[in-house]
């Protein structure tokens, strides 16, 4: 796809931006090319804490073809690129929304036509809403599930056993498949090794940890009983970095595949059955797809995005059904080789569980965070980051009650497994 002319670049965007950009030009794209439009509705989708790489729109679009005065209707989502210069430059060195286009436009057709040409036309239930192809670059249009009863959970309440287990049964079936596909096709992953933890944004996980990890260490050591372990959090900032960065990176002693990267409550939809159980449930948001580990996709949703509870009680349970249904997708696809066992898959997870404590440390308090608390990313500044003057941003996260109640239960377990040290 072209890139778009610099003076329709929705990087202009203002913070009370009312989506008046989102206009028959570019929906005309995404109808059929003789439709027209008879109205657009545009409302923001999201609030403040629930999307930070992005500003998302429900358009709902009115149209009638030629010669009919039938009017149709489409339902969508479009995402642009979220207010403020700080934000705005980091999306685009970071490439992330390029990526996030070539995932729908590219890979997972890709992966849907594999599936289908194994198991079947229309056997393998698709995990991702449809994509509509424009010519931007800077903009996403993607199917509105909202229609079809998909919604998002509490990311305050997060998820219970039933709604992990229907997620890590997904994961597993992305997972499988991607890993099937590039064993066909060795290539198939080969610009998706870097990412935002990786070295291309060393520069920026450097300008962050620093503030992140006082902002932390400040709270924690607030807390009674916990001056011990705020003391080692604060000694990992020398090699916080360098350990995000290499605990990342794709590794010959395990299985590689693609993950969606970032897998918390808020870019999971859910449909529900009458009773109120969740029954299927589709990703969004692959702006951080990347190769790697499948434990590091783990890592992330498991300690950030489940209940105390249920993450105590069910945490192993989680992870045998996840290495099942790998190894029967796999099998499905054609893979005659051997995959890891839970065992193996178990010390993956102790090898990564680094990850699971810095994704614990940013994600979840951002999950937990009130709207009112949550980073305001339209102000940062590059200087301001780099010389701490705005660590108060995320420390109002960190005194959040509900990030309190579940990190005040993590920190201890990952200090006895020596992920502290």
């Amino acid at each position: 796809m072209a890139p778009s002319p610099k003076e329709d670049n929705i990087s202009k965007l203002e913070p009370d931006d009312d989506g008046s950009w989102i206009d028959e030009q570019l929906l005309q794209q995404v109808l059929d090319e003789k439709a027209i439009i008879v109205n657009i509705d545009v409302k923001r989708a999201t609030g403040k804490g629930d999307n930070y790489l992005s500003l998302i729109y429900r358009t709902y679009v009115k149209y009638r073809l030629p010669e009919s005065d039938d009017v149709h209707s489409k339902d969508l989502v479009v995402k642009g690129f979220p207010p403020g210069e700080f934000m705005q430059n980091y999306i685009d060195e970071t490439g992330v929304f390029k990526r996030e286009i070539s995932v729908y436009n590219d890979v997972l057709p890709k992966l849907y036509a594999f599936a289908d040409s194994r198991l079947g036309s229309g056997s393998f239930k698709k995990f991702s809403p449809a994509f509509y192809e424009t010519s931007r670059e800077d903009i996403l249009i993607l199917e509105d599930l909202k229609p079809q009863g998909f919604v998002m959970a509490s990311r305050k309440n997060r998820l219970d056993y039933p709604h992990a287990k229907l997620i890590i049964q997904n994961l597993a079936r992305f997972h499988a498949l991607s890993f099937v596909y590039s064993e066909c096709y060795p290539e198939f992953l080969s610009d998706f090794v870097d990412s935002l933890f990786g070295e291309m944004n060393r520069k920026r996980l450097e300008m962050f940890m620093p503030s992140l990890l006082k902002g932390i260490t400040d709270t924690v050591r607030k807390w009674e009983g916990f001056g011990e372990i705020a003391s080692k959090l604060d000694r990992l900032l020398d090699t916080f970095v360098d350990r995000i960065i290499n605990v990342n990176n794709p590794t010959d002693a395990f299985v590689n595949v693609l993950i969606h990267g970032d897998c918390w409550v808020n870019n999971i939809l859910f449909n529900y059955s009458e009773a109120g159980v969740p029954k299927d449930m589709r990703f969004v948001d692959f702006q951080i797809a990347r190769k790697t580990s499948p434990a590091i996709e783990l890592q992330y949703f498991l300690f950030t995005s489940l209940r105390n509870q249920v993450r105590i009680d069910h945490f192993e349970d989680l992870l045998r059904e996840y290495c099942e249904v790998f190894a029967t997708y796999a099998k499905k696809l054609g893979y005659t080789g051997t995959v890891f066992t839970y065992e193996d898959l178990q010390k993956e997870i102790n090898r990564t569980l680094f990850f699971g404590l810095s994704s614990a440390m940013t994600t979840m308090a951002a999950v937990l965070a009130e709207p009112e608390d949550a980073p305001d990313m339209e102000n940062i500044t590059e200087e301001g980051m780099t010389n701490g003057d705005q660590v108060d941003i995320f420390v109002k996260m960190y005194e959040s009650p509900l990030f309190r109640d579940a990190f005040e239960n993590l920190l201890p377990y990952f200090d006895k497994q020596g992920v502290l040290d």
